[in-house]
Parts: C-alpha cells; structure tokens; sequence
C-alpha cells in the first residue's frame, strides 16, 4: 500500500502544479513527495556507482569527478534551468556529469534552493555548462 494512501493524502497530479503560477512555498506533502520523485537518480546512473562492496584500496583509485571549480558564480537561477525535454539520454548524462567541472557549493546550494520553484514552473531539464560548450562557470 501506498504511504499517501495510509496518510490518507491525495497524489500529486502534475496538471494541478507544474506550469500553473504557483508558488514553492508551504506546499503540501504530495507536491513535497513530487518534488523529491523529480530528483531522483535514475537508475541508469546509478548503475554507474562504484558497488558498495568495492574495498575502500580499489575505490580509492577510481578518478570518479573533476575537481569542483571555485569560481565567482553571478547568474540567473533560470538561466540553468529549461522548459525544454531533455535532449541526452541518463546514460550519456552520466558520462558528461564525469567529464565537466563541478560546480562550486554556492553554485550548487543556490540551484538546489531554486529547484522547487523551477520546477513547479515546468522546467524538464538542465543546462549546465559543460553541455552547453561553456568551459565552466555558469551558463551564458
């Protein structure tokens, strides 16, 4: 059984949400639970993971990211963030995620504090940078 159904909560319906001029503020816990489904690590990527059987010797060795950038990022939250559908597939998104620059922790708390809004705004998909031919930074 469901947990919405043993809170007795509604399911989230994207037609009620996204797209629609609301707000991320003080939501409801089906549009909380929607919000986090929309986050979730497709498991074509998480096939990717090092196993976590792995002994600590061999996963020491993996070269698993680039290094993180340590830039002075000033951009628009929305300038990442597209209405369009993605255009890569998980598999190559995860390939390209292991070859560009990380972005810096400001960078990535501040696209992580505008996620919910963006979201509920109908963006489908992610511009970062490397994908874009940027060489780091922030998307132009």
């Amino acid at each position: 059984m469901q947990i919405n159904v043993l809170l007795n909560e509604s399911p989230f319906v994207t037609s009620e949400w996204i797209g629609t001029g609301k707000k991320y503020k003080d939501v409801p816990m089906r549009v909380v639970n929607g919000h986090l489904a929309a986050l979730k690590v497709p498991e074509a990527v998480k096939r990717s993971y090092p196993s976590p059987d792995m002994l600590i010797t061999a996963f020491t060795a993996l070269k698993l990211l680039p290094p993180q950038t340590r830039e002075l990022a000033s951009f628009r939250n929305d300038a990442w963030f597209s209405t369009d559908k993605p255009t890569q597939s998980e598999s190559s998104c995860s390939e390209l995620l292991r070859s560009c620059a990380i972005p810096s922790k400001n960078t990535l708390d501040t696209l992580k504090k505008a996620f919910g809004q963006q979201w509920l705004d109908g963006a489908q998909s992610f511009d970062h940078c490397c994908a874009l031919g940027i060489p780091s930074g922030s998307p132009s």
